[in-house]
Parts: C-alpha cells; structure tokens; sequence
C-alpha cells in the first residue's frame, strides 16, 4: 500500500458499513509499523447484499497482511468488537491495547438472556462474549494485553510517532467493570439484564480515543465518544487538534459541538457509516460544524450537497509522506486480492 518514499503514514478506513475498522500504517524505510483500531461487525449478514463493504479481516488479507504491530479496542460495542475476532483467531498481533480487561477470576462467558430481553442487551451480551474469545485467542498467542483507563501523552509508536491515550472518564469505567461484572456472573436473569441496560446507556462514553502524530501530521480517532466528554477534555489544555479526524459516534446527532469542531480544526472529517441507516446518522447540523473541513463517508450514502452516493469502495486511504498534505486514494469495489 506504500509508494516509494522514505517516510510514510497511512490510514486507511475499511468500509465495514456500520461500524469502524481503521488501518494505521507508519512506514520509515523499510520497516512498517501496522496498528488495527476496532474491527467493525462479524454479522455475514450486514455485508449480504451490500458488495462494496468487506469484512476487517478479509481487507487485511486481500492486502496480505499477517501480522499486525497493535490492535486497539475502543470499547466493547459489537460494531467495533466483533469483528475483531478472526483478525486475532488468524492473524499474528504483538500488542493488544483495550479499554477494559477483566479481572483474572472473572469469567466473560455470560448465558444466553431470555427472550424478553430487549435487543439491545442481546447485542451487548454477544459482544461481551465475543470479546472473551477474542481474548483466549490473544493469549493463546501470546499477545502482549494491556488495558487503557490513564490519559497518556506522547507515547512513542516509532521514530517520529507519538499517541496521545485519551480513555473514557474514570467513573464510567468504573462503573463500567461492574455492570460487566454483573452482567456475566448474576443469577438472576433480570440483574443481568438490568445491568446490560445500564451498560449500554454509558458504554459509547468509555470508549478509548487516539490522538497520532506523526512527522507533523495529526489524526484524532474519536471512538463513540459524546461532544460532553471533550467538556472534561478540553479544560484540561490537551491539544486535539489534528488534519484528519474520525468523527465520533459515526456523526449522530450527539457525536460533536462547535466548541470541540473549532478545537479540532480538521482539514478532513471522515464518518464511518452505512448507506442504510434511517435514523438521521450522519445528521447534517453535525457535519456543518466542520464548514471549513472536506467530509468523506467510508460507505456509499445519499447526503446532498456532501455526497451523492455514488462512489462505492471498500476502503478510503489517506497518506501523508515526510508529513505533508495528505494524499486520498479509494480502494475500489470489488478489492484485488494479493495472492500470498
């Protein structure tokens, strides 16, 4: 994916459809670092009659990659999670970064809800389920796993990459760890799904976001999070600013305000979305807080006068060299895989 120059930096958004699959790749000559951050659904399903998505795990194999350096879990939400488990079933990962781990006696293999449970828990319990295999998967492969819960600035990536760790507020993962606790250990049916409930009312606020800076060039990756976790963010003079920004929480109507927009100050704004969603996301009010910005959709949607709906790919490809403008390619539907 690279072209031939001595310092490369490259992102690539996989069109998972609803859901955010990112591809980080820091090339300095020869060497390539690759990080993975979230992994979209693993539901066959959401890619059945929708030929430009593909599935995280079958991108990184059509671009022959084996191994990867870091793998991020943002949070737990099966749009970013799920998809993850044939990437670490199959291929080679270093390091697993995650917002949250459990602790060693307990076990994330929660039973079945009962029917009355509403969807939403159902999706969370598979999640947390397909988590814990996620996890066995890594450790059968001794990755090394460490969860997220300090704000870190400036941790080195390579020469000339930093991140800066930004996880969701303390409380929240706190409160976090025992709603999962409960979730996969209570007895009663009602406790557990009382405590999926609640979990889902806070889990998009615990996600991790990702501040890359490297060689001049900045992305913020901003996870799930709501525009009032930049209210506890913000005051504490972290720069966000960045060229390239994932918008949070898939551009809803809660994912953003003008205080964080102006913060950020991005050159590109890229929504990770799908072409079907009928509850008004992205929302325009959103996307018009970034006037100054170049907005991009993973998926093929009908948002006039931003897009058309007409580009299909299934991945859009940003890449800034010795940390100039960034230059962006779409990979396009249908994919060529490279033979091993």
């Amino acid at each position: 994916m690279f072209y031939n120059y001595l310092i490369m930096f490259a992102v690539t958004f996989i069109n998972v459809g609803y859901g955010d699959a990112i591809l980080l790749e820091l090339g300095e000559g020869k060497q390539t670092f690759r990080m993975l951050v979230d992994g979209g659904v693993n539901d066959p399903h959401h890619f059945l009659d929708h030929p430009q998505r593909i599935s995280a795990y079958d991108f990184l194999r059509s671009q022959g990659i084996e191994q990867l350096d870091l793998l991020v879990i943002t949070h737990l939400h099966e749009d970013h999670v799920t998809g993850l488990l044939p990437v670490a079933e199959n291929l080679s990962i270093k390091e697993c970064w995650s917002n949250f781990l459990p602790e060693d006696n307990l076990s994330l293999s929660p039973l079945p809800l009962p029917s009355l449970a509403p969807e939403s828990t159902q999706k969370l319990n598979r999640s947390i389920q397909v988590f814990d295999r996620i996890l066995r998967a890594l450790r059968r492969q001794g990755t090394d796993i460490r969860e997220i819960s300090r704000i870190e600035l400036d941790r080195s990536l390579t020469i000339g990459t930093t991140v800066d760790l930004l996880p969701g507020l303390p409380n929240l993962l706190e409160q976090q760890r025992s709603l999962i606790s409960t979730a996969v250990s209570s007895t009663n049916a009602l406790e557990r799904i009382e405590a999926l409930i609640q979990l889902d009312s806070i889990i998009n606020l615990t996600s991790l976001v990702l501040r890359i800076r490297s060689h001049g060039t900045a992305v913020l990756l901003g996870g799930d999070v709501y525009a009032s976790y930049w209210d506890s963010i913000l005051p504490l003079g972290i720069d966000v600013s960045a060229d390239l920004l994932k918008l949070p929480h898939h551009g809803h109507g809660d994912s953003a305000s003008f205080s964080f927009a102006q913060a950020v100050r991005p050159a590109h704004v890229v929504v990770c979305v799908s072409n079907d969603r009928v509850d008004n996301c992205p929302n325009p009010d959103i996307l018009s807080l970034f006037a100054t910005s170049t907005i991009h959709f993973t998926d093929s949607v009908w948002l006039p006068p931003y897009t058309n709906g007409r580009e299909e790919r299934k991945a859009l490809v940003f890449t800034a060299r010795e940390g100039k403008t960034f230059r962006i390619d779409s990979i396009p539907h249908p994919v060529n895989f490279r033979r091993k």
